[in-house]
């Protein structure tokens, strides 16, 4: 990625890079801080992993309705999002901060999630009445609409040049016989 030997337009900056991060991890101070922010992440890894584990089997006793053992509680409450990281707000977000959304999935119980679907069943189905009704609606407008028009166009509307003809030609046909001959 040396600028002389890459033609990209970004080399130079990769380089610069290259060469700032080599220059870290050869002082020593430096690297011990980059070392103990290593450390610290995988350390926080191992610890969300576990809690994670102690969460899941919590919820895996009170699914089966098993006494909850001690600190159960604390696993199975929703975590709020917690103070912002920063001391100070500097700048606008980005983009808006969105809430949790529906936590049922994780936090009924069996019966709760039982009366939920229950619930949700009866309001599709009562939906799928209003449609249906609406749509029956729709065809009747409709029909009454195209009678509507019907009856204009046999009122208002002048013969076109087809029925014209035809009417010619019935009456021509009927004047000189089968084969236009008198």
């Amino acid at each position: 990625v040396h600028p002389d030997k890459c033609d990209h337009e970004q080399a130079k900056e990769a380089f610069d890079l290259i060469h700032k991060a080599h220059k870290e991890l050869q002082d020593p101070v430096q690297r011990r801080v980059l070392d103990d922010k290593r450390e610290e992440a995988e350390v926080l890894k191992m610890v969300r992993k576990q809690r994670l584990e102690a969460r899941e089997a919590a919820l895996w006793r009170q699914t089966r309705g098993l006494p909850p053992e001690e600190g159960d509680e604390k696993l199975l409450d929703i975590e709020d999002d917690g103070p912002p990281s920063q001391t100070s707000q500097t700048s606008f977000a980005k983009t808006a901060q969105t809430g949790r959304g529906d936590t049922s999935g994780w936090t009924d119980t069996p019966a709760q999630a039982k009366d939920r679907a229950a619930q949700k069943y009866i309001e599709s189905y009562e939906a799928t009445l209003r449609l249906e009704a609406s749509e029956a609606q729709a065809k009747a407008a409709a029909e009454k609409t195209a009678k509507m028009v019907d009856s204009y166009n046999d009122r208002q509307r002048p013969k076109t040049l087809l029925e014209m003809h035809q009417v010619w030609s019935d009456a021509a046909h009927g004047a000189f016989g089968a084969r236009g001959v008198r």
